[in-house]
């Protein structure tokens, strides 16, 4: 498929790695591993990883307790194991993550070309309301969409349908940004157009469809012709 901007009425954005900073949350395992920030981004990969085994074999956690799981199993990797309170209170730190500096000043400048925004997210309610309120979006959005709501995870096509209907649209009129690149096919799968949003440089997986847009900054997204 080829990238049609003229499509586009809704705008859906991925949360965890797209709106906020993964590498944020090596502070919560620092103490603990040699190599923090590469932890972290495991320890998140896992935790995705639990959410699509669940689909396939009909079991569902929060993502908080996916995370909380994908821990526990990391650091027993390390000889590391803590109790299960002590995981819960370092996961607690998915409730205070950075914001990427490219995210505001894009859905400032998409809404105020009239686009449906909205969050479309494994994260249970309480994680996307706590990174809302971090990020300072509210003012920004048309609808915060949980994997919780549905009791799926990404990248389930049921999800992202029931994306589009709360925004009140068709998929095939949203376009779906993320960094995630099975995010980005799972969209795809659903009649959305995926948007890549690789903010390092990454190579593209060979694996699946390409999508049909790569940007390296949120900003660039839908920029109007000067």
């Amino acid at each position: 498929m080829t990238w049609d901007p003229d499509r586009v009425r809704a705008v859906t954005l991925d949360s965890f790695s797209t709106v906020v900073d993964i590498d944020s949350t090596a502070p919560a395992v620092a103490d603990l591993v040699s190599d923090p920030v590469a932890f972290a981004r495991r320890w998140h990969r896992l935790a995705a990883t639990y959410g699509m085994r669940g689909n396939l074999i009909g079991t569902y956690a929060t993502y908080f307790e996916l995370h909380v799981d994908a821990l526990e199993a990391l650091l027993a990797r390390e000889g590391i194991q803590p109790d299960r309170t002590e995981l819960r209170e370092r996961t607690e730190i998915y409730y205070d993550m950075d914001v990427f500096a490219d995210v505001e000043p894009a859905l400032d400048r998409l809404r105020e070309q009239g686009y449906l925004l909205g969050i479309v997210s494994n994260g249970d309610p309480a994680m996307l309301s706590a990174m809302v309120e971090t990020a300072e979006l509210e003012p920004f959005l048309d609808a915060v969409v949980s994997a919780d709501e549905i009791r799926q995870h990404k990248p389930a096509r049921a999800l992202y349908e029931h994306a589009a209907d709360r925004l009140g649209v068709e998929t095939k009129s949203v376009a779906h940004v993320s960094n995630g690149y099975a995010d980005v096919q799972g969209a795809m799968h659903a009649g959305m157009q995926g948007v890549w949003l690789d903010r390092e440089g990454n190579p593209p997986d060979p694996f699946g469809p390409t999508p049909d847009l790569r940007l390296e900054s949120l900003v660039d997204l839908l920029r109007p012709t000067e």
